[in-house]
């Protein structure tokens, strides 16, 4: 596993850690049209990084195949019955999730009763199969709908939780709080902004925060494996699709789905599991 922390983002073209500081101190001073004009000036200074190669990494899987070879030489075996992940003989997974990151993005979603928006408390939340509630819109009720999964997107919508130790240690109680009082299972960090052996630490059963393998992110880098990993006894899913419907549009510029295409194929062919992330900036519906 890999990712391009602290020093690391200077071979990345990622900002340093200490004007990532002074961003997020005057962000909010800063016109929204402004930041991405900012941002698309960054990813072209940028370029592509060598590893881990984006939009696509494929020497997780690689590196798991030569050592399986590796054990099977020693044990002089040709052949091994290997119980794969998935259940009922399917060969990959794909699980949807969303980041709402505003009151524009609630969700609409079609079997719930009258058609009733599933609205926010004051907390943002991350939803699996489904949709997260905006931090911003009016407190309500959070529906469960179908198959969808609650998950926590931290306390703050900031980089404030891995700041430093002390803040994350100040902020472990609240996201306990947060996760019994929403029931939520899941966590992914605002802009999937870590520290990689923090996230052990998190009251959550799972943490989809990490990328396979994202250039563009605050924090350059990822996971570079297809498959669920382990952080202590916290599971892990990278997020495959991690080009989210923002920055697909505004700043990469892509206008269609191609490029989770891409990675889809590339991820079921690797037997992997696909996370696709989309931040809807206006009310969507949602498909349980």
């Amino acid at each position: 596993m890999s990712t391009s922390d602290g020093g690391a983002n200077a071979h990345t073209g990622g900002l340093p850690p200490a004007a990532l500081s002074i961003f997020y101190r005057v962000k909010g001073l800063i016109p929204r049209s402004v930041q991405l004009h900012l941002r698309r000036r960054l990813i072209k200074r940028q370029g592509l990084p060598v590893f881990p190669a984006w939009p696509f990494e494929i020497a997780g899987y690689d590196l798991v195949g030569i050592a399986f070879a590796d054990a099977l030489l020693d044990r002089g075996v040709d052949a091994v019955r290997f119980p794969w992940f998935w259940p009922e003989s399917a060969t990959a997974a794909v699980t949807l999730t969303h980041d709402v990151e505003s009151a524009a993005g609630s969700i609409t979603p079609r079997s719930s009763p009258n058609g009733r928006s599933i609205t926010a408390s004051d907390r943002p939340l991350n939803i699996v199969s489904g949709l997260v509630p905006a931090r911003h819109a009016p407190r309500g009720a959070i529906c469960s709908v179908g198959d969808m999964r609650i998950g926590s997107h931290a306390i703050y919508h900031d980089r404030s939780l891995f700041a430093s130790r002390e803040a994350f240690e100040r902020q472990l109680p609240l996201l306990r709080e947060a996760a019994e009082q929403f029931g939520a299972v899941g966590f992914r960090s605002p802009a999937t902004h870590r520290t990689v052996e923090w996230l052990s630490e998190l009251p959550f059963s799972y943490d989809c925060t990490m990328p396979h393998s994202d250039p563009y992110e605050p924090i350059p880098g990822g996971t570079a494996t297809a498959w669920p990993f382990f952080h202590g006894d916290v599971g892990g899913a990278a997020v495959h699709g991690s080009a989210g419907s923002q920055r697909c549009s505004n700043l990469l510029d892509h206008r269609d789905s191609a490029l989770w295409q891409e990675q889809l194929e590339q991820v079921v062919a690797c037997h992997g599991l696909f996370q696709l992330l989309t931040i809807p900036t206006a009310t969507i519906w949602a498909v349980p």
